[in-house]
C-alpha cells in the first residue's frame, strides 16, 4: 500500500495507523496473528502476535543457553532459543572471552570436549593455539560460527537474536512461556513446557517471580566459615574485552583519547610502566606475558588483563534493565582508555582494535564480560563447603546428583577491594547437581550459566565456560525429558540425566586418572556416583580425586565395597583411603570368611561372594566361565584392580540404578 498520498492528511496519528495497518495486512495472511496492544509516544499501534509452541524455551542464548538447546535438541525436543544480542554463545562469543578456563585434560569431556573439538577443526589441522592462559584461545567470530552451524544441525531448534524480553507467562506458580518483540517490532509469543534463564543477569528469574540472592552472601546464611559476617551488594568485577589486532609496523591505530585519560590509571599493569609508588600487593609481570596471555590467531590480541587492567567494580544498577546501558558506558571507557594507554604509553600504535570481529560502532563486543548474575535459590544450593569435603558431609551427599563439573578454584576478580578482601577456600575438582538448575517454587522452570542456586563463592568457579555449557547442556536434557513425560523438571529421575550425559563421555565425577578413553570409564563413573568406590581426595585441598584404576584390591576393602553395592554401608568421609567401616557383621551374615583381608582379590573370589547374595539383589545370574572383556581375559585365578572390580560391582549389582539416592538436608 501507498503512505505518500495521504500527506496532506491533517492529523499525524490517522496517517501513521493507516500506514501500519496497511503493511500490516500481507502478514496477517501469511502468519498465524493474535493483536496485542503496543503504547507509542503519539498513539497505539497494533502489531502482529506471532505465538509458537515448543517444549522447551531458552532465554538467552549465553554459553549455558546454546549448551541448554543443543542438549534439549539431542533428545529430540523442539527448542526456541532468543537472545537479546547479535551473537549466541555469551561469554566466550558475544563479550569476547575466548580463553576457556578450566577442565584441562582428563577433565575436557562429553559436549565441551566437542565444543573445543570444533572450534579446533574450524581452523583445520595445523592449528594451535597461543596464548598462555588456556589450552584453546581463538578468534570471537570463529566461535560464534561454530555455534551457529552446530545448532543448525537441528532442525527442530528455532534461533531468534537481536530481540527484546518483555514478559514471562505462569499458571500459577507454573511458568508456561514469555513474550518478546524482535527488532522491527513484531511480538512472538512462546508456549513452552519448560522455560530456561539463559541470560547474563537472571532477568528472567525477576520476571518469573523467582526468589534469587544478589551480592556476597553471609556466613549465617550459607554456613561458610569463608563468607562475611554482613551482607553487602558486592559482586564480582566486569570487565569490556577488546579484541586488539596487529595492523603492521607502520601503521598507526590511535584511537581519539578518550575522557579523563590518565596514564597512572593503568600502573604497573606491566613492569614497562611502573611508576615509583605505584605499586602495590598484586604482581608486576613483562610485556611479553602480557602479550602472550591472550595472544589470538591471525595476529589479534584477547585483552582481559587481570591486573590494573580494564575491570570495574560495578554498582547493583548493573542488574537494573533501565540502568544498564550505564554501567556498560563505564566499563567501555575504561577499555577504550587502556586501549589508548596501550598505543601511546607503552608505544604500541599498530596495534587497534579488530575491524572484523564485532560489527558495532567501536568495535568493541556486544556487552561485557559480566562475571556474576543473580544466583537462584535452587532446591539445592551449593556451598563452599559442599565442594572441599564432598564425602564429608553425609547428610550433603550431592557428588551422587553430579551433572557436569569444574575443575578451578573459587577465583574471584574484585580488583578495587583492598589486599585479602576475600579469603576463600581452594576447592580440588567437583560437581554441581542437578537441583542447582532447578529454582524453588517455580513450575517448568530452570536456569543456566551464572543464574544457578550457588553461593557468591562458588560462583568464583561455576561462572567459568566448560560448566556453563556442559551445565547448560545437562539442563537442556533435563527439559526435554521433562517436556516428552509431560512432567516438571524437579520429577525428572537424576540417574536419567546422568545415563544421558555418560553416553555422550561427560565426566560427572572427577576422578583425575580416569578419562573417558578408559574402557571401563562408564561403570568407574557409576560406581562413583553410586557411592561405592570413591577413591582418594587426599588431605591436600588441591589434590584431585585419584580413582587408582590399576591397583589391586586387598579382599577386606574388597568386602566393604560390596558392602556398599548391596546398601550394607555407607561410603567414608574421606573416600575409600582411610576407611576402616566393619564389615565383619556382613561377611558373617552371607557366611564368607576372610581367610586373609589383606590378600588381593581375584575373579574366582568375587563370584563365590555374588553367589551367596540373594537372588533378588543380583540383576545377572553369575556367569564362572571364562569371560573377556575389552581385552582382558577372566579367569578364577585373575587378580582383580580397581577398575575390575569396578566393571564387575556393575555388571552383576547396578547399584547406579538400585540403590536409592541419600536424602539431601539444608
Amino acid at each position: 500500500m501507498r503512505c505518500k498520498g495521504f500527506l496532506q492528511m491533517r492529523t499525524a496519528k490517522l496517517l501513521v495507523l493507516i500506514c501500519v495497518l496497511g503493511g500490516l495486512a500481507a502478514l496477517a495472511a501469511a502468519q498465524t496473528s493474535v493483536p496485542i496492544m503496543a503504547a507509542t509516544a503519539d498513539l497505539t499501534v497494533l502489531f502482529p502476535v506471532q505465538t509458537l509452541t515448543t517444549d522447551v524455551l531458552i532465554l538467552g542464548g549465553g554459553t549455558g543457553g546454546t549448551g541448554a538447546a543443543l542438549g534439549a535438541a539431542r533428545q529430540g525436543a523442539s527448542v526456541v532459543i532468543a537472545e537479546e544480542s547479535s551473537w549466541l554463545g555469551g561469554m566466550f562469543t558475544a563479550a569476547g572471552v575466548v580463553a576457556f578456563d578450566g577442565n584441562r585434560g582428563n577433565f575436557t569431556t562429553g559436549i565441551f570436549a566437542e565444543l573445543k573439538e570444533r572450534i579446533r577443526a574450524a581452523y583445520g589441522p595445523n592449528f594451535r593455539s597461543l596464548c598462555t592462559v588456556s589450552d584453546l584461545c581463538f578468534e570471537p567470530h570463529v566461535g560464534a560460527g561454530v555455534i551457529d552451524a552446530w545448532l543448525a544441525e537441528y532442525p527442530q531448534i528455532q534461533v531468534f537474536k537481536n530481540v527484546r524480553f518483555e514478559a514471562v507467562h505462569k499458571e500459577g506458580t507454573r511458568v508456561t512461556g514469555a513474550t518478546f518483540r524482535a527488532q522491527d517490532g513484531s511480538v512472538i509469543r512462546v508456549n513452552a513446557a519448560v522455560t530456561i534463564d539463559g541470560t547474563e543477569f537472571g532477568d528472567i528469574m525477576t520476571m518469573a517471580g523467582a526468589d534469587f540472592r544478589l551480592g556476597r552472601d553471609t556466613r549465617f546464611t550459607t554456613r561458610e566459615l569463608w563468607a562475611p559476617v554482613v551482607r553487602d551488594n558486592i559482586v564480582q568485577d566486569i570487565t569490556y574485552v577488546a579484541i586488539l589486532k596487529d595492523y603492521g609496523p607502520d601503521a598507526d591505530m590511535t584511537i581519539p583519547q578518550p575522557a579523563n585519560f590518565d596514564p597512572d590509571e593503568f600502573a604497573c599493569a606491566v613492569a614497562t610502566y611502573c611508576p615509583e609508588g605505584k605499586r602495590d600487593w598484586r604482581p608486576v609481570r613483562e610485556e611479553k606475558d602480557f602479550w602472550d596471555y591472550g595472544r589470538l590467531p591471525n595476529g589479534k590480541f584477547m585483552l582481559n588483563w587481570p591486573t590494573h587492567g580494564a575491570n570495574v567494580q560495578p554498582s547493583l544498577d548493573l542488574y537494573d534493565r533501565a540502568k544498564r546501558e550505564q554501567v556498560f558506558e563505564e566499563a567501555r571507557q575504561r577499555t577504550l582508555r587502556f586501549v589508548y594507554f596501550i598505543q601511546t604509553v607503552l608505544g604500541h600504535k599498530n596495534l587497534g582494535i579488530a575491524d572484523d570481529e564485532y560489527p558495532t560502532a567501536d568495535g568493541l563486543p556486544f556487552f561485557p564480560y559480566i562475571r556474576e548474575s543473580r544466583r537462584a535459590i535452587g532446591l539445592t544450593t551449593l556451598t563452599a563447603a559442599d565442594t572441599v569435603g564432598p564425602y564429608a558431609r553425609q547428610n550433603r551427599a550431592l557428588y551422587q546428583y553430579g551433572m557436569a563439573i569444574i575443575n578451578y578454584t573459587f577465583d574471584h576478580h574484585h580488583t578495587h577491594q583492598p589486599y585479602g578482601f576475600e579469603s576463600n577456600p581452594r576447592p580440588p575438582a567437583f560437581s554441581v547437581p542437578l537441583q542447582s538448575y532447578i529454582p524453588r517454587g517455580i513450575g517448568g522452570f530452570m536456569v543456566v550459566d551464572k543464574n544457578i542456586a550457588v553461593t557468591h563463592i562458588v560462583n568464583g568457579a561455576t561462572r567459568l565456560q566448560p560448566i556453563a555449557f556442559s551445565g547448560g547442556a545437562a539442563a537442556g536434557v533435563t527439559a526435554a525429558m521433562a517436556a516428552a513425560q509431560g512432567r516438571d523438571p524437579a520429577d525428572i529421575p537424576v540417574r536419567d540425566v546422568q545415563d544421558v550425559l555418560l553416553s555422550w563421555g561427560s565426566t560427572l565425577i572427577p576422578f583425575r586418572d580416569v578419562a573417558p578413553t578408559h574402557p571401563f570409564f562408564i561403570p568407574i563413573q557409576r560406581i562413583g556416583l553410586a557411592g561405592v568406590m570413591l577413591g582418594d581426595w587426599g588431605d591436600d585441598p588441591l589434590k584431585l580425586p585419584a580413582f587408582a584404576p590399576t591397583e589391586s584390591v586387598p579382599t577386606k576393602r574388597a568386602a566393604l565395597f560390596l558392602a556398599r553395592a548391596i546398601g550394607k554401608a555407607g561410603g567414608s568421609p574421606k573416600g575409600d583411603a582411610d576407611d576402616e567401616t566393619d564389615v565383619a557383621s556382613l561377611m558373617a551374615e552371607l557366611e564368607i570368611t576372610l581367610q586373609d583381608p589383606e590378600l588381593m582379590l581375584t575373579y574366582g573370589e568375587l563370584l563365590a561372594w555374588l553367589k551367596r547374595l540373594p537372588t533378588g539383589q543380583l540383576v545377572r545370574p553369575v556367569n564362572e566361565t571364562v569371560v573377556g572383556v575389552a581385552g582382558r581375559t577372566y579367569v578364577a585365578g585373575t587378580q582383580l584392580t580397581r577398575a575390575d572390580l569396578a566393571y564387575w560391582l556393575d555388571y552383576y549389582l547396578d547399584p547406579f540404578h538400585r540403590l536409592p539416592l541419600p536424602e539431601i538436608s539444608e
